[in-house]
């Protein structure tokens, strides 16, 4: 499916006026919020009464109409064209036992500078896999938009983005490693990288390593289609769903689990602590504190 990016930013809607009715009386209200004359209300207004409220009602604003792009009239500017979008809605051993669905779009604003916008998704590079992911910015609210990628993730998903109090931007994803190698060789490794300049460089925090193959695929989506990262503050927080095996190995930053777990002999229990229970893919939540 071949697409193209846009960025739809809304519009500032003019306050909608009425015609207002009494008990006793019709009083005459700008019905059309904007100044122009209700020469039909009671009582009437009229252009000598009221010149500034005079004249047709406009066309309301459109959705989503701040911006517009030039290369064909409709709002939204665009980040990127001739981008290909996958729509394979089944499992794929080659990647994790996930599927390739849409360009899993995030977007996110930073506080310190409201004209400053991140934006994140993924495609097929020339119409084939890897499943990528891209990054760019906007510093003039969406109007243009860097040429190249800030950072690029090659077989990868789940793209999110947020941006702290002190315009530090974060890029939550999870990646399918290694390319190529056989279902039960590969893993699924949870990432948030962060910039301090404005996405010139990143460092790498992985959050979570499980295996991809475990436990075998039952529906779509495997993982599931969505992460998130959202900042209060300076500090981060987030989710994202893995496999849930109890390995201290599988999380390089630690863990705690909110269910009866074995991280030595890696086995998940029932609430009675002692019937055992398969392995399945569950949420976890994370913060990072910044300094």
């Amino acid at each position: 499916m071949r697409k193209r990016i846009k960025v739809l930013l809304p519009a500032t809607f003019l306050a909608a006026g009425f015609l207002a009715l009494g008990v006793q009386e019709a009083r005459a209200i700008d019905v059309c919020g904007n100044g122009i004359c209700a020469s039909t209300a009671t009582p009437p207004e009229t252009c000598a009464t009221c010149p500034a409220d005079c004249g047709p009602c406009p066309p309301p604003p459109a959705d989503f109409a701040n911006l517009t792009d030039p290369s064909d009239g409709l709002p939204g500017r665009i980040v990127v064209s001739g981008i290909w979008v996958p729509f394979e809605n089944f499992s794929h051993t080659n990647f994790g036992q996930e599927r390739f669905v849409s360009s899993n779009l995030s977007i996110a604003v930073d506080p310190t500078n409201s004209s400053r916008v991140y934006i994140a998704w993924a495609d097929f590079p020339g119409g084939a896999p890897p499943y990528t992911l891209h990054v760019r910015r906007s510093d003039d609210r969406g109007v243009n938009w860097s040429a190249s990628d800030l950072i690029t993730i090659s077989n990868a998903t789940n793209p999110a983005l947020a941006v702290n109090s002190a315009g530090k931007v974060a890029f939550l994803y999870q990646l399918n490693t290694p390319v190529g190698a056989a279902l039960a060789n590969q893993r699924w490794e949870t990432h948030v990288r962060r910039s301090v300049n404005l996405g010139a460089t990143w460092d790498d925090l992985i959050l979570a390593n499980t295996p991809a193959a475990t436990p075998a695929m039952t529906f779509i989506p495997y993982l599931g289609d969505y992460a998130y990262i959202q900042a209060i503050g300076k500090n981060f927080y987030g989710i994202f769903s893995a496999s849930n095996t109890p390995d201290p190995a599988n999380f390089p930053q630690g863990v705690t689990y909110q269910r009866s777990a074995n991280f030595t002999t890696h086995q998940l229990f029932r609430t009675d602590g002692v019937t055992p229970v398969a392995v399945s893919i569950d949420p976890f939540f994370f913060k990072l504190t910044e300094p």
